[in-house]
């Protein structure tokens, strides 16, 4: 009896043993399971290989509150989690700092200097609600620059976020951007302007006040709207991009109005990028594949799929152009389509196109109302229409006269469309501003960011079935729950009978 007591002690001992060796190994050496689809809770190659470039130490400051109340001690845990990975990747070139602001007056103040406020939040604990002041704000720092996540409130794009900091403060110079767009009461594109401003300087440009531009000093234009350019401005644009520059140009033919009634946009800034190769086309395109959209009828809401709204799906997109090869979902309102005419030397990525269901209808003749489209409206083709292009190569002046720079390459990137990017869109389908800010990127800080941002705000829309596909469904949920009971039953009933007879034969036997 002793030696078994004995023996059961040994082993308590020897698991109590195991289990501190283990929890003292894994605290030395962490390991992080990620099972999410895109592996969202894991660092990504691009933070990795930024990370690994580094030259000198960056500081990130965590102004945390260290009582945080519990609904949001989670939420802290896992910034900690994150920004220790952080350390653990760019080895000695990160070093982590915790402040409180609330230990002190001293360190309240220098927060409030940086700009991280406190928040105020509901707090129940000992049955009564009360208001707790609280920081969540993180200041990343490296030799006299600085950048400042005032509030750290989500965990999906944070190590976007943080990434993004780190390579601006750690970048020698900032991207400069230069900007053109249309003032237009019925598009704004204030979204689309913060998030570049965030990352870039930008340079604002008005249409008839161009100056001359330096793909030297300016890594990217960007063109929203097609505007009326004088000769002047025609011709700034024009040595910009046989310069060597990156012209990112979304415009389409056709302007939609809150009544839905449809005007043609006449510029001739179309007739200049027409000469650089990308023809945008007089049509709107519609496709099978498409988004719901909203449309009142008197005091009723409808809520549709409309085709004039063709989204673009990750098949759709383009495999070798890394800014969209993980995009799952594009949707482009009133679109148009691209033609494409390659010179010598020029190459081209098509970067999305419709499904071969997607149809370009005569801008003139089509008719926006949701009540008149079918699904006659588009009909499978043997091919796809172009709606997103990237063009490179060295760009011939659109002038007569102009020396072509034949030796400097330019890049052009076009799509038939600029609704898609404004905050009306980007605030209904955020996996817009992935697409326009990827393409940036690519373009001012080639493939870092891309990796990352890809990955977390996207949709995974469903794709469009064959003909015939969804009454088979239908009826096949209809009717296979009714034969499985039948077939369950029948087979009860056999293995009952069975049974039975098989019982009956030894009880008379």
């Amino acid at each position: 009896m002793k030696a078994n007591k004995l023996n059961l002690i040994i082993i308590i001992l020897s698991f109590i043993i195991a289990a501190i060796a283990i929890n003292i190994f894994a605290s030395r050496h962490p390991i992080r399971l990620d099972f999410t689809r895109n592996n969202i809770y894991t660092l990504s190659e691009s933070t990795k290989e930024i990370l690994n470039n580094l030259k000198d130490v960056v500081t990130i400051r965590l102004y945390f509150t260290d009582q945080m109340p519990p609904a949001l001690a989670a939420h802290q845990r896992q910034v900690e989690d994150i920004i220790s990975e952080y350390k653990s990747a760019a080895k000695n070139y990160v070093q982590i700092e915790h402040i409180d602001p609330g230990v002190s007056p001293v360190e309240e103040q220098k927060a409030m200097l940086l700009g991280i406020p406190p928040i105020q939040v509901n707090v129940i604990e000992k049955d009564k609600q009360e208001l707790a002041k609280i920081y969540m704000g993180i200041a990343i720092f490296h030799s006299d620059k600085k950048v400042v996540l005032p509030v750290v409130q989500r965990i999906d794009n944070f190590e976007y976020e943080l990434t993004q900091s780190i390579l601006k403060v750690s970048s020698e110079s900032i991207p400069k951007i230069a900007w053109l767009q249309v003032e237009n009461e019925n598009q704004t594109y204030n979204n689309a302007y913060r998030s570049t401003l965030e990352r870039m300087d930008i340079e604002k440009l008005q249409p008839d006040n161009i100056k001359k531009l330096s793909p030297d000093e300016i890594r990217a234009m960007v063109i929203l709207g097609a505007s009326e350019l004088d000769e002047k401005a025609k011709r700034e644009i024009d040595d910009y991009l046989t310069g060597g520059g990156n012209i990112l140009f979304f415009a389409g033919r056709w302007d939609v109005e809150n009544n839905m009634q449809k005007k043609k946009v006449e510029s001739d800034i179309f007739d200049l990028i027409s000469n650089y190769g990308i023809t945008v086309n007089d049509d709107l395109v519609v496709d099978q594949s498409n988004a719901m959209a909203s449309f009142s009828g008197g005091a009723i809401t409808y809520h549709l799929p409309y085709p004039f709204w063709p989204q673009v799906q990750a098949e759709n997109f383009s495999q070798n152009f890394v800014a969209v090869s993980q995009l799952q979902s594009l949707v482009l309102p009133w679109t148009s389509s691209l033609s494409v005419k390659l010179e010598d030397d020029m190459k081209e990525i098509v970067l999305a196109t419709t499904t071969k269901y997607g149809v370009a209808i005569d801008g003139n003749s089509a008719d926006l109302n949701p009540q008149m489209i079918n699904n006659q409206t588009y009909g499978q083709r043997d091919s796809t229409i172009e709606l997103a292009s990237n063009l490179t190569g060295p760009f011939k002046s659109a002038f007569v006269g102009s020396i072509d720079k034949t030796s400097v390459p330019g890049r052009l990137i076009a799509v038939g469309n600029s609704n898609f990017i404004s905050d009306t869109f980007t605030g209904q389908f955020p996996e817009n501003m992935v697409f326009f800010e990827n393409i940036l990127d690519s373009v001012a800080f080639g493939d870092k960011l891309i990796g990352i941002r890809s990955r977390v705000k996207t949709s995974r829309p469903i794709a469009p079935l064959p003909e015939g596909a969804p009454q088979l469904i239908r009826w096949t949920n209809m009717l296979l729950m009714p034969i499985a009971t039948l077939l369950l039953g029948a087979a009860i009933y056999l293995l009952r009978r069975h049974r039975n007879k098989k019982l009956a034969l030894e009880y008379n036997g």
